[in-house]
């Protein structure tokens, strides 16, 4: 099990920003006791990880990952069982690899399909996906929910993580606001469903 966590804001990110998603990343630790890590864009998104190594368990498969250009980074939670078939079908459109990690295949394939990679993936994950030249997030997980994934929006600021607590623990998260058709969904279904 590892963790992510992260933010994106309307406004530029201040030294503060910075080390509050450093801090909300440690209250992960015991999802990812191998390894953490953190990156932000400097102007408006910050990212952070926590890992529990159990495919590529050197360094190579640290997080937040980066493509070589810096046009895409990614934060995962979980296991893409066919990371095989889609790392071969990258391979022969010209993709290089630097790991031997699930991870690198996924941020690979965002990079080479976009959105339209979501579906190929077979698994149980959690992730974030950005695009710093566009200034976009993607944040996605496995059709069953499996890995959780929670996020808080305002006007301001957009914040995400695998813990509920982290989210609710952001500064900038207004804990008495409550969205009633959400709530409403949740006790009929006991879910929320995507869109």
């Amino acid at each position: 099990m590892c963790g992510i966590v992260g933010m994106l804001l309307r406004d530029a990110l201040s030294p503060e920003d910075i080390a509050e998603v450093a801090a909300l990343s440690e209250l992960m630790q015991r999802r990812g006791p191998d390894d953490s890590g953190a990156w932000d864009d400097g102007e408006s998104c910050a990212l952070g990880f926590r890992r529990l190594s159990i495919i590529d368990l050197s360094q190579r498969g640290h997080q937040p990952m980066v493509t070589e250009d810096g046009q895409d980074v990614l934060v995962f939670n979980g296991e893409v069982y066919n990371f095989r078939e889609l790392r071969t079908e990258l391979i022969s459109l010209g993709r290089t690899f630097r790991s031997d990690s699930d991870t690198e295949v996924v941020l690979q394939s965002l990079a080479e399909w976009g959105t339209d990679a979501l579906p190929r993936f077979n698994g149980m994950f959690a992730l974030a996906w950005y695009r710093p030249a566009i200034k976009t997030l993607v944040l996605a997980r496995d059709p069953v929910g499996i890995k959780p994934l929670y996020w808080w929006r305002s006007a301001e600021a957009f914040v995400f993580g695998s813990q509920y607590d982290q989210v609710i623990r952001h500064s900038r998260c207004d804990r008495t606001r409550v969205d009633p058709g959400a709530l409403n969904m949740y006790l009929r279904l006991g879910y929320l469903p995507g869109r």
